[in-house]
């Protein structure tokens, strides 16, 4: 569906709680311990994504600070 570009339908075959599992999700001050609590131990890489709106550059560099430092 990712690759048709069909978005709009992917509710409605991907439950909530299947999300919840697989996607990590928090606010910026959340965010480090969530990932450190799901991959702790298991990579030492992950993807951040940048934020969309720069007045929260701040808040992502500083989880990211979080994350580098465990």
């Amino acid at each position: 569906m990712t690759r048709q570009g069909n978005w709009q339908d992917m509710p409605k075959i991907i439950p909530d709680e299947l999300l919840q599992e697989i996607v990590p999700r928090g606010t910026y001050e959340e965010i480090a311990d969530i990932y450190r609590e799901r991959f702790g131990g298991l990579s030492d890489r992950i993807t951040f994504p940048i934020p969309t709106d720069p007045a929260d550059d701040h808040l992502a560099a500083t989880a990211i600070k979080r994350l580098k430092s465990s």
